[in-house]
Formats: structure tokens, C-alpha cells, sequence
């Protein structure tokens, strides 16, 4: 990252020169105090990367910008944690110090950046800062101040932000540009050579700079995206996005094979991306079709606006929309085995391999007596995952030939203690406890063993035996790899006793790494007994005769060392410090203390409360205000009492590796000079403005005055920063007046404004600290009509006129007053035309809502509390009332259908009470009805609306809106008419239908009462008639050429057969085939779990007379009419 001290203009902006990282990140800015103050998105490399802070730096100001990583959700900036800052080589954060200066705006000054330019605006350059004293006019040539002129545009006389400037050709491939600032003194708004000369700044020097500005190769936007397995359930990854401007890469669900509801979006950079991740706003499903979609960012930058930014489109003419299918990973399933063993140790068993998910324990059991599993005898900890060859010590002896039970329980809280009570038994993937049945055999001879598990070590030196037993004396011995997977060298020996033995502590000669295999061999002691020699103690073989070994991995603990730095520091403001590193290996507390007056520790000044590990750039609010010069105390200590609160006595001081307590020292200063920002604005109301920030090292004043002196206003302001302030002026200020704000030290009486005897706060250079503005005179207003809302909770208004960032806000009406608010959209300073604001509901058809006109005073671009309403010359509230309605709407799409009779429909809008009736086409018009579905007033989704009759493949049919004029609730053809929309064309939506082969036209669902009938609970659609009236054994009424589906409840305990008096001609029975099940027409199909399907086909409508269970035939059995 490379970061350049740089002049700024406006300042509450600063730019990166240059940032990368790999994938998605994030560049934060800070004061020097640690305190946040703008961050910006970065993607793969970045040049040029402004950064916008959350308030006006100063001139002279420190700042600190620092790399991250995106480590939370994708595109959320989650500070200080999960978004950790970068490292470098050596551990340190990857951060840069750069001084700001901001200039004095009464001084000409340009600032333009080197700049990249798309190839369909390669004739428009930006210029980012340009302050003109007086009428001017900003030229751009090519190379120098001699050069062919491409552009000259007149400034008005005052700063002007990121203007855009038309060339009068393209730039082509990469050209360095020059831009000078002249005075218009000739004609107005036309550049003059001989007339305009050229403005100075501050320095006299003349105001010009230069910059080279890059068309950007065209680029083919794609998206690359495969099949996958999505590892965790909420994130997928686009292998390769490559777009043609900066955009979104954006998930959506799948709507009949198209894109359908949003899940997620990520940002990505002009050109290629690789490994996009997106972040759903649910977990997927296994099998689930999905969309990617590339959209370029139109709208606010950053932030993706369905709507608004559309989907990109290739060189081919193509939308760059990907669909590609998930699957979720295989979950682990517990599993547990126990061999039957013959056991060296009496008191202790050997489990072969355990699979937890998640902690968990190992619980040996006797039996019962009767084969089951009794009482607990021993219980192990396991980890999550596979462990292999532990070891469980049990609490008796066991017996020769004893049976005994193994079982795996999950660990719930408190974790690390086995409790039956607490601890439930895991389950497999049938449900089915997991438990083992072994048996033991105690050897004639006892077998010698060794185990020793994978394990973490608090100590790199020191490892524990699990299990060893030895006959006679004997040793283990730890060896290291050799580099060829095989034993090397001896790094480790621990003498044992003949017998068994488990959990032994053994101390290596060196140190273990992290992650290092180690072997462990059982060696027989002989004489001398107690020295190990390796030529003379051989290895141990057991029954087998193979050598007893154990090849085991380490893992090393990480060491925390506790430490603190703190350095001497300029505290503003004067009752907070900042602690630069705190490292503590627990939950501890940083104290600061004042000194007693003897380089010692005296009273508290305050704590705070820091977790495990290292934490930089720590702020401290203190009890008081720190003098200047004054010696602060620094420790770190436990917190072992109440969390997050010193209690001496209880809470340990820590000491370091050498057993030193952890405590430094610093100075503190305080602020030597008063600083001041007052920007540019509108004020409002007329009578007061607003000073941005102000930094003051004692109690005092701002003051207002005009261009001639006199002063119109102040306010009091205590020592430390502040900000915004606001100066209630006595009388309304002048459009395009320059006014003045002076900071004065409150000297005589404290809290009273005394001109002669406050005196002004001076800078370094003995001027008064005071910052001159221009006002501008805005009359704030709202111009709306009443309309009708397209969607349903979006309104526009025709026009806002703020006076300065501002926002509109939407109220619901109380009684004639603005009542619960609705929605809001930002405004920039002046005319807003056409805002739109989106609504946290739906509106209310006929409702009257009301708008009002908010300032921006708090937090820029976050609407709260601070952000009060703008008044008008009258001091009353600008806001205006209308009334919305909702325009009548149906939304039916092309559709293949399950059932040829129901059709959806995705969404109605209704003005009231109303009907929604499908016809049958007749030559495109309104055909004879098959179906309607009584809508209530407002909107009503994904409607299955049953019809009279089948619907044939390709048909087309069209859904028409209804008033409910009649009856209400019955529909009434003649008397509920039509719905027309504001222009007076009727409402209704056209769907062509697509009904596959062998798409059922009725679906019946078949319970049964046990053995002694069948009841047909369900018949869809509920406008054909099918099922008899009969309590059970219903008569079936079947029409022929249709098609029905039947869903057997318990198929296989009651198997349905067709039957033309005894012959079976359609049967679910395992093994039994029915007469016509072979027959093509019939297109007879059964899945095997319940569900049949056939077709009432001319050789089956005359061969159906009844049905009957093939297992129950004379008390499950009915009649069947065919029509």
C-alpha cells in the first residue's frame, strides 16, 4: 500500500495512492488517536482510492491508513473484529502515516488526479478540487501551458468539487494533460488568452497542474460459474467475473428456470475477478438451481440496487446470467469401535476409533446380567473428529471373558465434564443410539503395549504416555523423524516399572514443533537396571512378535507473553490516552494511574477491559482531564473479579517471562494551539449556521462576524474537541456573504462573552485562529401530487429544494399530523427532482401520507435524532401532504403445469373486494369462464386457481380482474365488473399453458380406516366432481380421456387394485400385474411408494366398475362410474 502526504480539498476526503490484496478488502483511515474515520472497498489492485471520512480533518492533521481483510460478510466492514488488518513480513499491521494539509479555500488551488476513462466517455476528464478566486475559468491542453486547448469552463467564485470537464476530442490511449485556473476578466464565461490571466496561489505561484489520463481498454463482460458444493450453506463462489465497469456479481433463486428473489450481492472491479464469494441471505438446499447475474453499478456506488443497476450485457447482445446447481457436503456421522481385546492393563481399555461430532465422551458400561448396558464404569473426553486408539481407564479390575458396553455421548454444558444426566447419547444417521457390545480377555501371560495419542502441548518439552505396560523393567523411548517417515534419533527417554501404567509425563531433550510426528518404542531394561543403553535394551515385541511402537503428532500451544507499550503521546482530547500494543494471556484489565508525587503509582485514573491475545491502538477514557507534561502510570492485571471493573486486591498485577510486573510509563501533552473548521454551507434556518469541528486547549468562544466586522453571533465551547456547533445569528444572513468564525479564550468573567477582555486563541504563527465561509441562500420546498404507487411501497415526489444534505421523510397521518414515519431518501444541497422513497410497507389505497424536509445534521448520510426538520423564512415546517392509491393489477406468467387443471397466478392487486376469473381464449379475446377466486382488497400472491376443465398443452387463457359490485363474496357475472387501471383498460393477465405427456388432471389422496374401508380425503381440483358422497368406500366418478393421479397412503399395507368385477385391471400389489397395466393409452405408472397414475383410456373407461384393497378385498372395496 502506498499512501503519499497530500493536500486536500475538500477535508473529508483523503486518497489512496495505491492499495492491493488478494480477493476482498477493505482500506481504513484513523486519526492519530486510533479513532475511525472512513474506510473504502478494494478489489484485487486499486490506484487513486479516495476514502470518505465521517467528519473535516485539519490542516496539519496525522492520519493512519491500514489495510484489512473482508474476514466477516462479504461487503460488510465489521471493525475492529472479524475484519483484521494485514500483516507484513515481519508481524507487523500493514499501515501508513501521512500528513494532510488543507488549504486556505480563500487561496486559488487545483487539485486533479492521474485518471482512467471508459471507452464511451473518453472525452470527459474530472477535476477533483478547484478553489477560484473571484469569476474564473479552468482550461485543459495538451502537455503545457503553450499546448492546443481541448476544453475551457467558466467557475463561479468559490470552491467547486469533482467537475466534470468535456474535451473536445478523446483522449487516445494514455495522454498527459495539463490544467491551468485563470481570472475571467473579458467576456463572461469565455475564455479570453490576451484578456483572462492566470490566478496565483498562496505562494504566488501560478495554478496549474498536470496528470495523465488512461482510456481503459474495451472489455467483454463474462461470468464463469460451476456446479459445486457449497461448504458453509450460505456462500457460493463464481470462479471468474470479468466486467467492463465496477458492478456487482448478484445470486438469485430459480423461477421456473429463470432468475427469481435477490439472495446476495458482491462487489466487483472493472476487469477480471477471480474466486467472486457470495454470501446468501439463507442457507441453500441440496440440488438447488441457482443464478448469477454481472449488473453494473449505476446507482449509489457500492451499494446494489435492484432496478437500478442492470444486468450487464456481452458483445454478442447477450444478458451475462449463469445458472449452475449446489449440493451440500456430506455431514459426518457419529461412529464408535471397540474391538473384543485382550487387556494388558485390568483398569484400563482400548477404543479402537471414535467419531464425534462435536465434543464428546466415551463411556464404558458393565452389563446388566441380562445383556444390556449397566453401570457407568469409566468415561473418556473425546474431541470433535476421528480419534484412534485411546485409551479409557475404568474404576475396577476387569474380569476374564466379561462382556461389556461402550457408548458415545455428546458433550453439553459444562463442557469437559461427563454428567448422564446432561450428556445425551449421539445418534447415527438412522436415529439410532451409537453403542458397541465388547468382550476381555486377561492374558496367561500378560502382553506388553504402548500407547501414546496425538496431542497439544502446553510445555514444547514435556508429552504424556497414554498407556504403557511393561514386562520387567523396561523404557520408552521417544525418537524423531528421520526425514524418510522412519525412527531417527533419540530425543527422549522415561523408565517404567514391570506392570501397567497410563497417563506418564515424559521430557524430551529439545524442544517438539508444531505439527512434527514422533515414534514411541517400548524397550526391555537390562542390567545395568535404570540406565538406558541403547546397543543393550532391545525393543519389547508383544504376542506376535512385533515390536511395540506407537507413532503419534504433536501440536505445540502458542505462548502469550503479557506486554504493554505505551508511548509518550499528544492526548486530545485530555481525558483519554491511547495504549499503542496490550498482549495479556487472559481476560485482563489496562489500569492507568496518576503519579503520587514520588515516580510511583498513586490514585486510579481508569480502566478497560481487554480479551486474550494482542490489541492495539487501545483508547482509555480517563476519570479527569491529564495535565500538560504529566507522568501516567500504565499496568495490566487479571481480571478475576467482578468483569470489567479494578478491584484492587482481587485482581492480580501480570508479570513477564523474566517475573517482572507489567507496567510502563508515559508523558502526556496537551494540544498546543486551538484549531478550527467551518466549511462552506446553507444554512437553516437563515438565522444560524454551523461551525464543523473545533479543538480548543482551555474554555472559550466562537464567534460570527461579517465581512465588515460586526459581529452577529457566539456560542461557548469548552477545552478539547468539539463538534458541530451552532451560532444563532442575530439577524438572517445574505445569499453569497462571506462570514468569519474566530475562537476566543474565555479570560474574565467564566461563562460570560466579553469582546474587549476574551481574546482571540492564536496559531503558531501568532494569527487568530479563525476560518472564513461563504453562505448560500436556499428556500427549502416540496412540490408532490397524489399518485398512484407503482410498486406498492415505493412514492415519488416532484421536487425537494434543500437547503444543504438533507433528507425527505415520509409519515403516515395521525389525525391530520405527520404520525409514524414511513421511509426516508437522502438529498444533496439544492433541487432534487423526482425522489423516490421506499416505504417499510405497502401504502393504504386512498391513504394520505405526509413528506417533510429533514437537515442532515448528524451523522452524514445516517438519518437520526440530530437530523431535525428544515423550517421555512416563517419558521414553519416545510412539508406537504397528497394521497396515494394503487392501481388494480394481475401478474400471470407462461406456466407448465403438475395439474392440468390449476393454474397460478404470481400476484393481484385489488382496489377493494374482487374476483379473479379465468377464460378460455377467443381469438385473444375474453372466452367462456373455467375458474374464479374471490381477492380481498391489496395485494394477494401465488394464487392456485382451480378450473371447471382440463387445460391442453400450449393453450393460451386469460386471467381477468373483477369488482365485487354485488353480493359480496359471490360472484356474480353481469353485475361484477371489469377492473380498469387509470387509463381505463381493463385488467388482465395472459398465460400460455404447457401441459407435458402424462400430466394428471386430477390428484386424489387414499387413507384407509385400518382394514375396514378406504376414505378418499382429498380431491383436486374441488370443481371436478369425483368423489361420492358415501362417509367411506367412496364411489368414484371418473371421466373419460382424463388422467389421474392417486396417492395411497399406506400402498403397501392396502395395495389399491381397478376391477372390472373380479378381473383385476390395474394393480399396486407387489407381484400382481393388471390386465391392462401393458396397455400404451392407459400409460399405467407406479412408483413403488404409494403414488399410481393412469389414463381412463376407451379399453379402460368400459372395463371399470370398482376397486378394492388386494389384501382387504371384501371390507375395502367401492364402485367406480365412468362418464
Amino acid at each position: 500500500m502506498v499512501v503519499s502526504d497530500q493536500s486536500i480539498g475538500p477535508a473529508d476526503r483523503v486518497v489512496i495512492d495505491q492499495a492491493g490484496i488478494d480477493g476482498f478488502g477493505w482500506v481504513s483511515v484513523h486519526s492519530a488517536d486510533g479513532t475511525l474515520l472512513g474506510r473504502s472497498s478494494v478489489v484485487g489492485e486499486r490506484n487513486h482510492l479516495t476514502v470518505f471520512l465521517n467528519r473535516f480533518v485539519t490542516d496539519g492533521d496525522l492520519l493512519v491508513a491500514t489495510l484489512r481483510y473482508n474476514k466477516g460478510l462479504r461487503t460488510v466492514f465489521e471493525y475492529p473484529s472479524p475484519d483484521i488488518a494485514v500483516l507484513d513480513a515481519q508481524g507487523a499491521e500493514l499501515s501508513v502515516t501521512f500528513t494532510v494539509t488543507v488549504p486556505d479555500y480563500r487561496a486559488p488551488s487545483i487539485e486533479v488526479l492521474d485518471q482512467e476513462l471508459s471507452p464511451d466517455s473518453a472525452n470527459v476528464v474530472s477535476i477533483l478540487f478547484i478553489n477560484s478566486y473571484g469569476p474564473g475559468v479552468v482550461v485543459v491542453r495538451e502537455t503545457n501551458i503553450g499546448g492546443v486547448i481541448l476544453a475551457s469552463t467558466a467557475l463561479p467564485n468559490r470552491a467547486t468539487h469533482a467537475l466534470q470537464v468535456e474535451l473536445s476530442r478523446e483522449v487516445v490511449g494514455s495522454e498527459t494533460l495539463h490544467v491551468a485556473l485563470y481570472s475571467d476578466r473579458g467576456v463572461v464565461g469565455v475564455f479570453e488568452p490576451q484578456t483572462d490571466p492566470p490566478q496565483v496561489g498562496a505562494g504566488k505561484e501560478v495554478v496549474q497542474d498536470t496528470f495523465v489520463a488512461t482510456v481503459l481498454a474495451p472489455v467483454d463482460p463474462s461470468l464463469r460459474v460451476s456446479d459445486q458444493v457449497v461448504e458453509p450453506p450460505d456462500q457460493v463462489v463464481v470462479e471468474e467475473a470479468v466486467a467492463a465497469a465496477a458492478g456487482f456479481v448478484v445470486l438469485y433463486e430459480d423461477d421456473g428456470g429463470a432468475p427469481g428473489s435477490s439472495l446476495g450481492s458482491t462487489v466487483v472491479a472493472r476487469d477480471t475477478n477471480l474466486e467472486v464469494v457470495i454470501h446468501s441471505n439463507r442457507a441453500l438446499t441440496d440440488g438447488e438451481t441457482l443464478h448469477a447475474a454481472l449488473h453494473v453499478d449505476e446507482g449509489v456506488l457500492g451499494t446494489f440496487e435492484l432496478g437500478i443497476d442492470p444486468v450487464a450485457v456481452d458483445f454478442a447482445g447477450h444478458d451475462v446470467i449463469r445458472e449452475f446447481e449446489v449440493t451440500l457436503p456430506a455431514q459426518p456421522v457419529p461412529a464408535l469401535t471397540i474391538l473384543d481385546q485382550t487387556v494388558s492393563l485390568l483398569d484400563a481399555l482400548l477404543v479402537s476409533e471414535v467419531l464425534s461430532v462435536g465434543p464428546g465422551f466415551v463411556v464404558i458400561q458393565e452389563d446388566d446380567g441380562a445383556g444390556a448396558p449397566g453401570m457407568v464404569i469409566g468415561s473418556l473426553a473425546v474431541p470433535d473428529g476421528v480419534s484412534a486408539d485411546v485409551a479409557v481407564s475404568i474404576g475396577r479390575e476387569v474380569a476374564d471373558g466379561e462382556t461389556l458396553h461402550g457408548a458415545l455421548y455428546v458433550d453439553r454444558e459444562p463442557v469437559g465434564f461427563f454428567d448422564d444426566t446432561i450428556d445425551l447419547p449421539a445418534l447415527d444417521d438412522t436415529g439410532s443410539e451409537v453403542r458397541t457390545s465388547f468382550i476381555v480377555t486377561i492374558p496367561a501371560q500378560p502382553v506388553a503395549t504402548l500407547v501414546i495419542n496425538d496431542q497439544t502441548l502446553t510445555a514444547a518439552d514435556t508429552l504424556t504416555i497414554a498407556w504403557v505396560l511393561s514386562v520387567g523393567p523396561g523404557f520408552v523411548v521417544l525418537r524423531e523423524d528421520d526425514g524418510a517417515g522412519a525412527p531417527g534419533q533419540v530425543i527422549g527417554t522415561l523408565a517404567v516399572a514391570d506392570g501397567g501404567a497410563t497417563d506418564l509425563s515424559l521430557t524430551l531433550t529439545r524442544d517438539a514443533l508444531d505439527g512434527e510426528t514422533l515414534y514411541g518404542m517400548l524397550h526391555v531394561d537390562s542390567a545395568p537396571i535404570g540406565v538406558f543403553d541403547p546397543a543393550a535394551d532391545l525393543p519389547a515385541v508383544d504376542g506376535s512378535g512385533a515390536v511395540v511402537q506407537s507413532t503419534f503428532v504433536v501440536s505445540v500451544a502458542t505462548t502469550v507473553i503479557p506486554t504493554l507499550v505505551v508511548t509518550d503521546q499528544v492526548v486530545t482530547p485530555s481525558n483519554r490516552a491511547i495504549i499503542d500494543l496490550v498482549t495479556s494471556p487472559v481476560d485482563g484489565l489496562v489500569v492507568l494511574f496518576a503519579d503520587d508525587g514520588a515516580g510511583a503509582p498513586g490514585l486510579g485514573l481508569g480502566a478497560e477491559l481487554v480479551p486474550i491475545g494482542t490489541t492495539t491502538n487501545l483508547p482509555i477514557n480517563l476519570g479527569r482531564a491529564l495535565l500538560d507534561a504529566e507522568v501516567v502510570h500504565v499496568a495490566l492485571f487479571e481480571d478475576l473479579g467482578v468483569v470489567g471493573v479494578f478491584e484492587a486486591g482481587t485482581d492480580p498485577i501480570q508479570l513477564d517471562v523474566g517475573g517482572a510486573e507489567v507496567r510502563v510509563t508515559f508523558v502526556a501533552s496537551l494540544p498546543s494551539v486551538a484549531t478550527l473548521v467551518a466549511q462552506d454551507q446553507t444554512p437553516n434556518p437563515l438565522s444560524e449556521v454551523w461551525v464543523d469541528t473545533a479543538d480548543l486547549p482551555a474554555d472559550g468562544w466562537v464567534v460570527i462576524g461579517d465581512a465588515g466586522g460586526t459581529e452577529l453571533g457566539f456560542s461557548p465551547l469548552t477545552a478539547g474537541p468539539q463538534g458541530p456547533i451552532a451560532i444563532a445569528l442575530n439577524r438572517d444572513v445574505v445569499d453569497s456573504e462571506t462570514l468569519t468564525a474566530r475562537l476566543h479564550e474565555d479570560l474574565g468573567a467564566v461563562g460570560t462573552w466579553e469582546p474587549a477582555t476574551d481574546l482571540p486563541f492564536v496559531d503558531a504563527m501568532s494569527n487568530d485562529v479563525e476560518r472564513s465561509f461563504v453562505v448560500s441562500v436556499v428556500i427549502p420546498a416540496i412540490t408532490v401530487a397524489d399518485q398512484t404507487a407503482s410498486p406498492a411501497n415505493t412514492v415519488t415526489i416532484a421536487e425537494v429544494v434543500s437547503p444543504g444534505l438533507g433528507w425527505a421523510r415520509l409519515y403516515d397521518d395521525a389525525s391530520g399530523n405527520p404520525g409514524a414515519a414511513l421511509g426516508e431518501t437522502s438529498l444533496v444541497s439544492g433541487s432534487n427532482p423526482n425522489v423516490s422513497i421506499p416505504l417499510n410497507r405497502d401504502v393504504v389505497h386512498g391513504e394520505t401520507l405526509h413528506v417533510l424536509l429533514h437537515v442532515d445534521r448528524g451523522t452524514l448520510g445516517v438519518f437520526g435524532a440530530a437530523d431535525v426538520p428544515a423550517v421555512d423564512g416563517a419558521m414553519a415546517v416545510v412539508a406537504a401532504t397528497f394521497v396515494v392509491t394503487l392501481e388494480p393489477s394481475v401478474v400471470a406468467v407462461d406456466q407448465t403445469l403438475t395439474l392440468s387443471t390449476i393454474i397460478d397466478v404470481q400476484s393481484v392487486q385489488s382496489t377493494g373486494a374482487g374476483w379473479l376469473v379465468v377464460h378460455e381464449d377467443n381469438a385473444g379475446a375474453l372466452g367462456p369462464e373455467l375458474g374464479q377466486w374471490a381477492v380481498p382488497d391489496g395485494a394477494s400472491l401465488n394464487l392456485a386457481i382451480e378450473l371447471t376443465r382440463r387445460l391442453l398443452d400450449g393453450e393460451t387463457v386469460h386471467i381477468a380482474l373483477y369488482e365485487d359490485l354485488g353480493v359480496l363474496g359471490s360472484w356474480e357475472p353481469g353485475i361484477d365488473l371489469q377492473a380498469t387501471d387509470v387509463n381505463s383498460t381493463p385488467v388482465q393477465s395472459s398465460l400460455v399453458a404447457t401441459v407435458p405427456i402424462g400430466t394428471p388432471d386430477v390428484r386424489l389422496v387414499v387413507d384407509n380406516n385400518g382394514s375396514s374401508s378406504y376414505t378418499f380425503s382429498s380431491s383436486v381440483p374441488s370443481t371436478v366432481a369425483v368423489v361420492g358422497p358415501e362417509p367411506e368406500n367412496q364411489t368414484l366418478t371418473l371421466t373419460a380421456g382424463w388422467r389421474y393421479e392417486l396417492v395411497v397412503t399406506n400402498g403397501t399395507s392396502h395395495p389399491l387394485e381397478l376391477l372390472q368385477g373380479a378381473t383385476v385391471q390395474l394393480s399396486e400389489a407387489a407381484g400382481i400385474v393388471g390386465a391392462l397395466e401393458s396397455d400404451v393409452d392407459v400409460s399405467w405408472v407406479d412408483d413403488g411408494a404409494g403414488t399410481i397414475a393412469f389414463t381412463v383410456a376407451p379399453i379402460l373407461a368400459s372395463a371399470l366398475d370398482g376397486y378394492h384393497c388386494q389384501v382387504h378385498p371384501m371390507s375395502m372395496t367401492g364402485a367406480i362410474v365412468v362418464n
